[in-house]
């Protein structure tokens, strides 16, 4: 979001906004030595307020970012070669990305989850009346100062329902208190483990997955953040 004042009213306007890496300072290239760079264009009503500026983050998987932003007035000025009016944007504000400001910088999560049985140390479990499923939940380009809950919930694959067993008195599943995220030393991302615990005994034959969802606690309130299935 773009706040903005002291303008005009009634003039139009471009912001233009590029997003940074905020490891290595440079504009992010995304393909064929192309920027990301979006733009939009509006006519102001008011002399304060904000504008979105939307951003394709399906190419920006895993890392930190910050944003620049340029404000450009259209001003009409008369071209000789067309002997027409022609607009033309003028620059009037740049506003340098800050890598070290919280308020410009957003995270763009990598979330993968990969579950085992602890026993067998495979993704086969045996029938037992108990068993440990292990969901390792791998984390990167998140904030390690904000803190997160996970719920997770064995499913039944042929009804894509949640796992009920006799005597369970509900479904299986398994819950991590509030956590932060650390950055991991190889940069391949930070892993949490959540375990499952419960009887395989009338599961023979069966196979189930894990969905969890990841939650972004603020103050009391939680935030659905992310959320996936993972095989066992």
């Amino acid at each position: 979001m773009v706040r903005y004042a002291n303008v005009i009213p009634g003039k139009s306007y471009r912001v233009v906004g590029k997003i940074y890496d905020t490891e290595t300072g440079e504009p992010v290239i995304i393909s064929d030595r192309q920027e990301l760079v979006e733009h939009v264009t509006f006519v102001l009503m008011t002399s304060s307020g904000q504008i979105p500026l939307k951003f394709d983050a399906t190419k920006l998987v895993g890392y930190k970012y910050s944003v620049g932003t340029e404000l450009y007035f259209t001003s009409a000025r008369y071209d000789t070669m067309t002997a027409s009016t022609v607009d033309v944007p003028v620059k009037i504000v740049e506003h340098n990305k800050d890598l070290a400001d919280k308020e410009e910088s957003f995270f763009v999560p990598a979330v993968s989850t990969s579950a085992y049985d602890y026993y067998t140390n495979t993704n086969v479990t045996l029938a037992d009346t108990m068993t440990d499923i292990v969901d390792i939940i791998t984390f990167s380009g998140v904030s390690t100062t904000d803190k997160y809950v996970t719920e997770g919930v064995i499913m039944d694959t042929d009804t894509m329902e949640p796992l009920l067993l006799p005597g369970m008195g509900g479904p299986v599943t398994a819950t991590m208190g509030e956590f932060t995220v650390k950055e991991s030393s190889n940069g391949t991302g930070y892993g949490k483990k959540i375990r499952f615990t419960f009887s395989t005994n009338d599961l023979e034959g069966k196979t189930f997955i894990i969905f969890e969802r990841l939650f972004l606690v603020k103050g009391r309130d939680k935030m659905l953040f992310w959320t996936a299935y993972g095989n066992v």
